[in-house]
């Protein structure tokens, strides 16, 4: 169709899981997709089509094409000319040896805990994602890895869970030194200790938690456009600690995903500041959201393979400090986030949450297993007043785990 510009995405998935139940590896799962996306532009409209598995180019085209006639509107110019690629290998495990390579650790872990059921699953996963239009746009990467997660139940226990532990995403197999992290912390959950007091104590969490979740909510551009944000017009003000800059960053390597966002944007780096020493440089935009509300660009946009792309807060990640996690907390003993459920923030940014497993930190290593806690605080205190620090160093050796050091309220579940 004369002046229709053609885009295509195509997202291929292979994976083999090992599922785990009774200490045991019970099956092995293995999957391979391909999804095919087609976008068609006019310079006012956008269509999508999309296929899984094999496909009629034509049909998919006239799929689009219909559409387009939609009036979905998308005035703006596409990505293009760019040619790049990315590639993050796995080593030391594959496809085809992950359920002996399973089985052998399992049959470790038996030994060693007899005294607790293992389940879930261990997982190798290839994923291709490329980008290709007709303007010259050619991006692409290819991402391996290896997930180990395992909840685990004491028996006698009647609860559903009391626990789990977990590596990944991993670029390389080590299973003894993946185990012996695991055991570091079997071994101090089997021994109970008690909180040092009730009041505000440093809390740990990982990268991935709910003081982040909500972060990045706030950090929305249509949020902020629409002035539904707790940060809505504080762009160029400080709102949090100096010590506290936050980025968007899609490091495959790092950060598991492509380097482009689902309109094909990229930045030199694959990071763009979003909160620098507190002040806060910019919210997360597609083209659409920026041109809505007149905001920086900020290639935020995701979307699946046949969607039109929208804006979305993902993929954020706190800078790291100079400081390690022992650094941070100077000798004070701190309260380590496992495993928390239920929680929640208010609409304006109280938070608070039920502790369903926590574990007392030295700074170099789990002393213990807390009781049940409830920790609370608010989102600019968490990330003001009472910001300690994003650690330098890394909770575990085989992936990307900083910690996220804030002082909260802890207390004791029903005091």
């Amino acid at each position: 169709m004369p002046g229709v510009t053609r885009e295509r995405v195509v997202i291929g998935t292979r994976k083999t899981t090992a599922r785990i139940a009774g200490s045991e590896v019970k099956s092995i799962r293995r999957s391979d997709v391909l999804q095919t996306g087609l976008r068609l532009y006019d310079g006012r409209n956008i269509g999508t089509a999309g296929a899984i598995g094999s496909f009629d180019p034509a049909e998919l085209e006239k799929r689009a094409l219909d559409s387009i006639s939609c009036g979905i509107e998308y005035p703006w110019e596409i990505q293009g000319p760019a040619v790049r690629r990315e590639t993050v290998s796995l080593k030391g495990i594959g496809h085809d040896t992950l359920a002996g390579e399973a089985g052998s650790f399992m049959a470790a872990m038996r030994s060693k805990w007899p005294d607790l059921v293992f389940s879930e699953s261990f997982t190798v996963e290839d994923t291709g994602i490329s980008i290709r239009n007709d303007r010259g746009l050619d991006l692409s990467t290819v991402l391996s890895s290896v997930a180990v997660v395992l909840t685990y139940r004491a028996l006698g226990s009647t609860g559903i869970i009391d626990g789990w532990v977990s590596a990944g995403p991993c670029r390389r197999w080590d299973p003894d030194g993946i185990r012996a992290e695991f055991d570091e912390f079997l071994e101090a959950w089997h021994e109970p200790v008690d909180l040092p007091r009730s009041g505000r104590l440093p809390v740990v969490f990982g990268e991935s938690s709910l003081p982040l979740n909500r972060l990045s909510l706030e950090l929305s551009g249509h949020r902020y456009g629409t002035g539904t944000s707790l940060l809505a017009g504080c762009v160029g003000e400080k709102v949090f600690s100096e010590g506290f800059s936050l980025s968007q960053s899609r490091v495959p390597s790092i950060d598991d995903c492509s380097f482009f966002d689902a309109e094909g944007v990229f930045h030199e780096g694959y990071s763009l500041g979003l909160i620098g020493g507190g002040v806060l440089r910019a919210v997360c935009t597609d083209r659409r959201t920026a041109a809505r509300f007149s905001l920086p660009h900020t290639g935020s946009a995701s979307g699946g393979y046949d969607a039109i792309p929208q804006v979305s807060a993902d993929h954020l990640r706190v800078e790291r400090s100079d400081r390690t996690l022992s650094e941070l907390l100077g000798g004070e003993p701190a309260v380590y986030i496992a495993l928390a459920s239920g929680g929640d923030f208010t609409p304006e940014g109280a938070f608070a949450t039920p502790v369903q497993l926590a574990m007392l930190h030295d700074g170099t290593r789990f002393v213990g297993r807390l009781p049940e806690l409830r920790v609370s605080s608010h989102l600019f205190r968490m990330f003001g007043d009472d910001w300690m620090g994003q650690s330098a160093d890394d909770i575990s050796a085989f992936y990307d785990s900083p910690s996220m050091v804030m002082r909260m309220d802890v207390e004791k579940a029903g005091d």
